[in-house]
């Protein structure tokens, strides 16, 4: 269990980082084997904050996932017999940890979707049979702690996917979590191939609630701010959807209409216009959760 520690004036919670539940609230003056519950706002089991005995206002935390290990689609390319990927055309660095949407096939009795690999090069590194479907699984980024199995490759040039977006993150945000004034806040780093092909990362609340996009090309990369807020009931959100989200000139406005009060995946996809030339990575990404009744 991931658990966080959140603090205020007298109080100390601990909440779980996976789905909001609360573990425990302590008192910070007192043993810290002495956990009771005492002025907390709760929607259901999830525990939104902690009311201030001055104000009777309820002072809310976020729930923070960090990613920091990239994530993308690379361009095509080959996986040999012993697990050496050969891409035909080169990232922009060299990753030492990554996850990259590869194809079904390009791994003997492998599905698609995304694989871990270890760079040596620009164009040449190890892939290995940790595996996520990261359309029907949770999928933030990591580090396997085990040791990694070498993938058998297929040996022949696989073709990767282009014209329509790839899920290459999903995060779970538990039902009731946001409540009807809710917010999501995300800051997703962009890195692509520079040139003129337009490759697009898109921000999803639930499989059919796009609500962000950034269209990228001739640059290197793209950074944004994107938030996404409950319109006061618990089945309507707005966002601002432009290349940078709500930076700067935000453009458009999204509208969806979205059930929070279930589990829904925020999703993140990864669309190439021509496998020879173009990848796309999300570099990074903070997302932060903050609910409010």
């Amino acid at each position: 269990m991931s658990e966080n520690i959140v603090q205020f004036d007298d109080l100390e919670a601990e909440v779980d980082n996976v789905d909001g539940r609360l573990i425990s609230v302590r008192s910070k003056k007192r043993a810290k084997n002495k956990s009771f519950l005492a002025n907390l706002s709760m929607l259901g089991d999830v525990i939104q904050g902690i009311i201030n005995p001055k104000t009777g206002n309820v002072e809310n935390f976020g729930n923070t996932t960090l990613s920091t290990i990239p994530t993308g689609v690379p361009p095509n390319g080959t996986v040999a017999a012993d697990g050496t990927i050969t891409l035909v055309a080169a990232l922009r660095t060299t990753y030492p940890h990554a996850w990259v949407y590869l194809p079904a096939g390009a791994v003997v009795g492998g599905l698609a979707g995304m694989y871990y690999v270890r760079m040596s090069s620009t164009t040449v590194g190890q892939v290995f049979t940790n595996y996520v479907n990261a359309t029907t699984t949770e999928f933030v980024p990591f580090i396997p702690s085990e040791t990694p199995t070498l993938a058998v490759g297929s040996g022949s040039a696989y073709t990767q996917t282009t014209g329509t977006g790839l899920n290459i993150f999903n995060k779970t945000i538990v039902g009731n979590l946001l409540g009807p004034r809710g917010m999501l806040r995300a800051s997703p780093l962009y890195t692509v191939s520079n040139n003129a092909n337009n490759k697009v990362g898109r921000l999803w609340y639930g499989t059919a609630g796009s609500f962000q996009s950034a269209g990228i090309s001739t640059v290197n990369g793209q950074a944004a701010i994107v938030t996404l807020r409950n319109k006061g009931v618990t089945n309507a959100q707005m966002a601002f959807n432009s290349n940078n989200g709500d930076i700067g000139n935000p453009g458009g406005v999204s509208d969806i209409t979205v059930d929070s009060t279930i589990n829904q995946p925020l999703l993140f996809t990864g669309q190439i216009t021509n496998a020879t030339t173009d990848y796309l990575f999300l570099e990074g990404l903070t997302l932060e959760v903050f609910p409010q009744s």
